[in-house]
């Protein structure tokens, strides 16, 4: 017996995770998944897909909050233009 196998869009894959569809879409691109199969013009891409993914992202989000800089409100000069 076939066994079946569950396609999804970029769009699902990013409300699944809760990002914007075009961070999947950059996350397919640079992790270089190539879709299981198209439907239009609609790419699809099997669901065990989502966990690479949602994993690339989290890898990115952290990379993020680490290179973050925050400067103490004391530190920032006002600046006067006349």
């Amino acid at each position: 017996m076939k066994t079946k196998i569950e396609l999804i869009t970029t769009g699902k894959i990013a409300k699944q995770i809760g990002v914007p569809r075009n961070r999947v879409q950059f996350a397919v691109k640079y992790l270089k998944i190539s879709p299981y199969t198209n439907a239009g013009r609609y790419k699809l891409f099997k669901s065990d897909e989502v966990a690479k993914i949602r994993e690339y992202l989290s890898q990115v989000d952290a990379r993020r909050q680490d290179a973050a800089i925050t400067l103490p409100i004391a530190t920032i000069q006002p600046q006067i233009i006349c």
